[in-house]
Order: C-alpha cells, then structure tokens, then sequence
C-alpha cells in the first residue's frame, strides 16, 4: 500500500497529528519543528511519507538509521531550494556518537534559521531522548510535539481491513471478517500480519484448486505479492514452479548488486554473472563468496580509518573485494614502523607485556589521553600483535559496542565466553548506556580468563556517566597517559624526517613549540617534509586554515626511529 495522506486511516488517537500535519501544508512553519511520537506500527511513518509525497519536489527525506551518509551528503547539499526535511526514526539519534549527533542537530538548527519546515517521527518522547539541559530540546517545544495512541475503536481495524481487502481483490465472508475483528491487537503491524496471513490461506486454497494463477497475481498486485511471497510459498510448497524461483533469486541478486554498487564496491564481475545466465547454483555461491569478501572489505576500511593514512589507490582498492588480501599485507606493513616510542607510549607497552604474561596480577589496561596522542594506533598495534600470537580478540569502539548491544543483545554475552580480550576505543562513550555498562561489569566480575584493554579521552573519574561499579574495577587496573612526547624525542623525530641538515634553529623552535597533541606536532612535520616549507611558513599557513585536513599525523609514511626506540620483538 503506497504511502498516502488520502489513504492515512484517522481515529482518535491520531487525529492531533494528522491535523497537524494538514496544517503546515496550508501554512509550512506554522509549527516548526513538528515532532510525533509514538509506539511501533501506529502509522508514524506512513504520516511523514504521506506529507513529504505531497512536497517531494522541494524536500529531503532522511532515515536517522542512515545518518553517517546523511552527514556526508549534507556537507556538499545547498538548501537554497530545499522547504522541507522529514526525519524517521529519530529515536536512534542517542545510539551514534556525540560528534555526529551534534553535527546533524547544528543541521538542522541551521535549517530553522532557514525557515525550513522540520518534521521529525520517533518512537520515544523527547524526554527519553535528550535531557533537560540539552539546547536541542529547546528547538523542539517551540514547535509542537504531539503523540499518536494506539486505536481503541473496533472501526478503526474494520476499516483498515476493508481497505486491505480492496487493495488485494480477496474476498472475505461474514464469519472471516468478525473472527479476525474479534482479537486484540496492539498496532497495525500485528493486524496487518495477521490480514496478510489469512490471504495467504484463501490465495493457496485457489492456486491449488486451478482458479488463480500465481503469475498473474504477481503483475496485477506487485506489492502485495512481495510482501507475503516467502510465506506464501510455504504454504504452496511445491506449486510454486521453480522457474519463478529463480526469477525472484535473480531479483534479489540485481538488488543486493545495485545496494553494494551504490556503496562503491566494484560489482563488474556479479553483473556479468547474471548477463551469462549461469546455473543458479553456482550464482548462490559466488554471490555467497562476494558476501563474505564484501564484509572482509568493511573490517579493513574501519582498520584503514584508523590509521590516519591518505592514500588514494589503497582507498580505490578498500572497495575491490578481489584485493583483500593484497590490502592486509599492506595494511600491516603500516603498524609497527610507525609507533612513537615516546615515555608514555613505551610505559603502556610495557604494561601490556605484562598483561600477556599473567592475567591474574591485573586483567585490564586503560589508556587514556586528553588530546590526539595516539590511543587509537596503539590498540591497534596491540591487536595485530594478540592475533599473531594466537589469541582470540574482539575490538569495539565504544559507540559500536553500544549500537551491539541493542542490536544483538542476547547473543553479545555469548559471542565473549571464548574470547581472550576485549579491546575497547573511545570507551567513554559506552558509558552513554547503562545497559552496555551492565554487560560489561559482567565480563569483569565473571569472565576470568578475558582479559580488557580500553582508551578513552579522560581518566576514569572524569568520565561522565560511569557507573560506581565499572569505576571500582578501573581502580584495580593499569593506567597509562599519553602524553606529547618529550623534547629529547621530538628533536629525534625531526631530525629523522626533515633530515640531519637541517638548521638547529629551525630545529629549536619545532620541538619548544606549544603542541596541542602528538597528532598536531606530526601533521606539522609531515606539513613540512611534503610542502617543503618552514616552520614560519607552516604556521602562516595554519592561521590561514589551509593546513592538511586534522587528523593525518598518526602516522608518518616510511618513517623508522634510531634502533634503540624500536621495540625488538616486533
């Protein structure tokens, strides 16, 4: 059934929203934003569809589900022509990190500012979304935020069916239609299933009985018929002709080709596949190894991320599945030479050789830094080296281990009984969720051969939102800071990289400058080395805000510090 105001079926408990809704067509801005929330399966979507299909020409639609891409998109998109954004699903707002989420609200508070009409379809409230001193909350309640109820009038379900039985073309007698009436239901969802259920049953009992053909069902209602196919071919089991099978197969290959192309993967040789009309067999499989590949790739473009290297033909290879191990190698070839074995760096080195030596005396190391001085490739580092000895390790951000956790939650406890250690980056933000934090204080209390390594951007007490409990256990752990490395290592740095003639001027006033963090200190001498400039010109050139983009100083390409920095068994 397509999305449609004229089809939107209007009760009690709906009536404020759609009124709302027809109200800022007559008059866009009148409440801005226009925020409604309610349970699952009420209509929410169908409401902010039905509207955004009446301005589609001057609209943007955006999913919450998909905000890394909204993000992207949105840095390059002028709103010169843009009246109106829909947003769904806003709940899961508060499951990405705060970064983005403050990005996408300087969005669309900027899209106020614009006089952009605002609407927004959650299945929270605000108030279990955004706490009381959030500014965005602000922005919501000088708009109108209404809620849509559950219906509680039989009609309201009558009239749903009798408009389903339309759509389909099934007729239904007396004795169907009051049985069905006669249940509860909590939202559309479950009634619709249960409609879609009992067509099943009468579309099958015709198929067998010669009087409907399944084909033409199919032309006649593409929607319905996608909607209830797999069940419906259960119920026919084998009078589903085999020929159409493989038609729907090969559908949902073309789909899941255009999905993966649209993403950038390399698709030439899946869609020559089909182009071949090969035996449908053997396409299960190679799709089946392009799945497996396609999922290796994204592993690698999280690891690659993380590096903070920019290279443009590893990025074209990031999404060529037949590259993969070619990228492996290569991004191993990056780990080991380019750790700075500053102070701080080589005390967390040591503590983890400890570690690997006795889980008993301390099972967790937390690293933690204020600023960019190389957390992240160090967790790295210490992963590569765990897997090359054999020892089963699993690796989270902490946003991604909260995003696991409400996506997977029963198996997440399980997937740690046979793991050796957990490695979590930026773990301050799983401290956002108190379930997640449950979880975790279960694996340090209970779990007793897994052993944690975490970093995070403050020392455990400055952690906003750490439980008691998760904070006495850091207490027990090791605790390193990363820090800028000293002068004596700096000038080592620069001399290594900018080269041994360099004027010892130039070289005083590098390594006594006020850096921010490692990261800043090596952008500016990877600056230096490729724009072969100096110091002065380099830091003209950052006032200016023409420096390379923040973040590319993690490491330095090809560069290998005197022997005695060089950890040894690497």
């Amino acid at each position: 059934m397509k999305y449609s105001l004229d089809n939107f079926i209007v009760y009690d408990g709906n009536n404020l929203a759609y009124l709302a809704c027809l109200s800022v067509i007559k008059q866009r801005g009148k409440f801005n934003p226009l925020f409604i929330y309610g349970k699952s399966g009420l209509g929410k979507t169908h409401l902010l569809r039905g509207l955004y299909d009446k301005v589609r020409e001057k609209a943007i639609f955006w999913d919450i589900l998909n905000l890394k891409d909204i993000l992207k998109k949105s840095a390059s998109l002028s709103f010169e022509n843009i009246e109106w954004i829909f947003i769904d699903n806003f709940q899961y707002i508060s499951q990405f990190s705060s970064e983005d989420s403050l990005n996408f609200f300087k969005i669309v508070e900027n899209a106020l500012l614009m006089d952009i009409q605002i609407v927004i379809a959650s299945s929270k409230k605000v108030e279990e979304i955004f706490s009381s001193e959030d500014s965005f909350l602000y922005h919501l309640r000088r708009g109108l935020i209404v809620e849509i109820s559950p219906p509680q009038e039989k009609e309201v379900f009558k009239k749903f069916l009798m408009d389903k039985v339309k759509e389909v073309g099934v007729e239904l007698d007396k004795e169907e239609v009051e049985n069905i009436l006669s249940k509860e239901y909590q939202n559309f969802f479950e009634f619709e299933g249960e409609i879609n259920r009992l067509f099943i049953k009468k579309i099958a009992k015709k198929i067998k009985e010669g009087k409907l053909d399944l084909r033409s069902l199919k032309e006649e209602k593409p929607s319905f018929f996608e909607d209830v196919l797999s069940e419906l071919e259960k119920v026919l089991e084998n009078i589903v002709p085999k020929e159409l099978e493989k038609e729907k197969k090969i559908e949902t290959f073309k789909e899941k080709i255009f999905v993966w192309k649209m993403k950038g993967f390399n698709t030439e040789k899946l869609e020559q596949l089909l182009k071949e009309e090969k035996d449908l067999h053997f396409i299960e499989e190679e799709f089946d190894r392009y799945y497996e590949k396609v999922k290796k790739l994204i592993e690698l473009q999280k690891e690659y991320g993380k590096l903070g290297v920019n290279d443009p033909e590893i990025e074209k290879m990031l999404f060529d599945p037949d590259k993969v191990e070619e990228i492996e190698e290569i991004i191993k070839s990056y780990m080991i030479e380019k750790v700075i074995w500053d102070k701080s760096a080589i005390k967390a080195r040591e503590c983890f050789e400890e570690m690997l030596q006795s889980s008993e005396k301390h099972k967790i190391l937390y690293i933690y830094s204020e600023g960019r001085n190389g957390k992240t490739t160090l967790l790295i580092l210490f992963l590569r080296i765990l897997r090359e000895k054999g020892f089963k390790v699993l690796f989270y951000s902490g946003h991604s281990f909260v995003s696991q956790y409400y996506s997977h939650w029963q198996e997440m406890e399980q997937r740690f009984r046979n793991v050796d250690f957990l490695i979590i980056d930026d773990f301050h933000l799983l401290c956002v969720s108190e379930d997640a934090q449950e979880l975790l204080l279960k694996l340090f209390l209970y779990f007793r051969n897994l052993r944690f390594i975490l970093s995070a951007n403050s020392p455990p007490e400055g952690i906003s939102g750490i439980s008691p409990e998760i904070l006495e256990e850091l207490r027990k752990s090791y605790k390193v800071k990363l820090t800028l490395p000293d002068v004596e290592t700096r000038e080592k740095v620069v001399r290594k990289y900018l080269g041994d003639k360099i004027d010892e001027e130039e070289v005083f006033k590098i390594i006594t400058y006020e850096w921010k963090d490692k990261a800043e200190f090596l952008e500016a001498v990877e600056t230096m080395k490729n724009k072969k400039i100096d110091f002065d010109e380099y830091l003209k050139n950052k006032k200016q805000k023409v420096v390379a983009e923040e973040g590319i100083g993690y490491f330095i390409k090809d560069f290998y510090f005197l022997d005695d920095l060089i950890w040894e068994e690497l």
